[in-house]
């Protein structure tokens, strides 16, 4: 969209004719296939998704929210014994991204990458970490169908570090820097590869006027990335626009985690995902699977929500409500009371509980 690129069919690839050469030998050509059963191919070319980043990071589009680096900056008091005050994560990207595109995945890098924490001990401006460094990582990407969305995989991620200093981190004793950075370069990128799989980035079903594009399947190719959909018109048999139903109960539970199991009813037989929240809070992520283990929540009256949602986005507007009572530690050995928030009111025995399901009907 708004690339103003013209496009000639060769049999069953589609070479765009205005497009630079590409470096390296690499092709703007993308091979769509037979199409395996998909009304509609879309092909972006390396060149023009490094492109869209360049254009990204010119215009200054490459920032973000700390979020979770607040913790970073916690830790580092901890660490020190000194509470720190104006405290603040620093991220540039001293280059753009430039991006890759193989035969099974996307390859990402980020040249001239520079991370810092800082902040103000007893007065004096301190710098707790800088690193300077080059990462390279790979992803795929896929449509996961069991949850109705486009799915990232971290497959790996490499950190060369140019420069590091932590002089205010680091104990005295010899060889300490050179172990924490084979520490960051090894341990760290194993496990943020490891942790990050199967991540929602995007659902892969749109609506627009009486149509329905649903994405089939999204791929890395070499030179770009090619995504396959069908179009179905609104009045198609196979449009799904009935939401299913849910049923959830407790199975089990104890002072630190219990388990949230739950089913779905629906009037097609595709596969159901499903979400949850506690006490109005934000709703979770939707996965696949029957369970899931949460966290249980501190002593008190609590309520605890989950619906179901169908291949074609249908979300139960009435989800299953569990109302449940958590105690203190010391009165843990009697148990959890729990009870329903439909035709139940009074609280439910702990034991009782693992043989009902909960549901809202509409």
């Amino acid at each position: 969209v708004g690339m103003d690129l013209s496009a000639e069919w060769e049999g069953e690839s589609c070479l765009v004719t205005n497009a630079p050469e590409e470096p390296e030998g690499r092709t703007p050509q993308i091979d769509f296939g037979g199409g395996d059963g998909s009304s509609l191919g879309v092909g972006l070319t390396e060149h023009q998704l490094n492109g869209l980043l360049l254009s990204a990071y010119a215009d200054g589009l490459l920032c973000f929210d700390f979020g979770p680096l607040a913790g970073a900056l916690d830790a580092v008091g901890e660490t020190i014994g000194d509470p720190v005050q104006d405290a603040e994560a620093e991220v540039e990207f001293n280059a753009p991204p430039v991006m890759r595109m193989d035969e099974d995945r996307l390859r990402l890098r980020l040249d001239d990458f520079h991370f810092a924490l800082r902040g103000t001990v007893k007065g004096e401006d301190t710098v707790f970490l800088s690193l300077d460094a080059d990462i390279e990582a790979a992803v795929e990407l896929r449509v996961d169908h069991e949850v109705s969305s486009i799915v990232m995989d971290l497959v790996y991620v490499d950190l060369q570090i140019a420069d590091f200093q932590a002089d205010s981190l680091l104990s005295d004793q010899e060889g300490a820097e050179e172990r924490l950075i084979d520490f960051l370069q090894t341990w760290v990128m194993d496990v943020v590869a490891s942790r990050i799989r199967d991540v929602p980035l995007y659902g892969n079903l749109f609506h627009a006027m009486d149509y329905y594009l649903r994405l089939d399947a999204a791929d890395a190719v070499n030179g770009g990335i090619l995504m396959r959909a069908t179009i179905f018109e609104g009045d198609n048999r196979a449009v799904d626009t009935m939401a299913p139903d849910t049923q959830a109960r407790i199975s089990q539970a104890d002072s630190s985690q219990m388990t949230l199991v739950w089913r779905g009813e629906d009037d097609k037989a595709d596969a159901l995902t499903y979400s949850w929240r506690i006490d109005k809070g934000e709703w979770s992520g939707w996965i696949g699977g029957d369970h899931t283990v949460l966290d249980t929540p501190e002593a008190g009256a609590h309520i605890l929500e989950v619906r179901a949602r169908d291949d074609w986005h249908n979300v139960d507007p009435t989800p299953a409500v569990i109302a449940f009572e958590t105690r203190a530690p010391a009165e843990a050995d009697k148990g959890c009371m729990c009870s329903t928030s439909g035709t139940r009111s009074a609280l439910l025995a702990w034991l009782m509980v693992p043989m009902l399901w909960v549901r809202r009907r509409r």
